[in-house]
């Protein structure tokens, strides 16, 4: 399958003060939400595929950084403020946020996907390709908002009928187990 980058994403500096609750003395703040593999909170700090990767690129640059943990529907709002050296972390660069935010290159790439169903659900089990899953009529897929899945996945998208729904990848899965749609796509990682 195609590969797809998540982008570390930097606000547009400005010269607007910068609120209390972010004044350290640091050089960046990095605002997250756990998304096991790639930022995990851990008694000794951040780590993960990309917070083990930004930590090292801060130590090996001499630019000091602070983690802090703001919930994923806050993030957003947040980084919409324009605060000089707050960067979000696992943002998609989707259309709509270059209005207001300033990506990177991607800086981690996943290389494949995996479909998540209901155990026990047998119609999945029929296909081997995606485009066989999706043009299934009777199945229905979930994606989550503001979501890239790559250039070919969301050419798919496009093209098919899938649900659109905001919330963590665990309450999606509550929602597949509990019959809300029929499968879901995360990376290979995630998974």
């Amino acid at each position: 399958m195609r590969q797809r980058g998540f982008a570390l994403l930097f606000s547009w500096f400005s010269v607007v003060l910068m609120s209390p609750a972010f004044a350290d003395d640091v050089d960046l703040v990095f605002i997250y939400a756990d998304l096991e593999p790639y930022v995990v909170a851990t008694d000794s700090g951040v780590t993960g595929f990309l917070g083990d990767y930004l930590n090292k690129v801060g130590q090996r640059s001499g630019i000091s950084i602070s983690w802090r943990y703001i919930p994923w529907d806050q993030q957003i709002p947040l980084l919409q403020r324009d605060q000089p050296n707050i960067c979000g972390v696992a943002f998609f660069k989707v259309t709509g946020r270059e209005k207001y935010l300033w990506f990177t290159e991607p800086i981690g790439l996943d290389s494949e996907y995996v479909l998540i169903g209901r155990k026990g659900d047998a119609r999945l089990k029929s296909y081997t390709r995606l485009e066989d899953v999706m043009a299934d009529e009777t199945l229905l897929g979930i994606v989550q908002d503001d979501t890239s899945y790559g250039t070919w996945i969301d050419g798919l998208l496009a093209t098919h009928k899938v649900k659109v729904v905001t919330g963590s990848t665990y309450r999606i899965l509550r929602n597949i187990a509990a019959g809300d749609g029929d499968y879901f796509m995360v990376s290979n990682y995630t998974a």
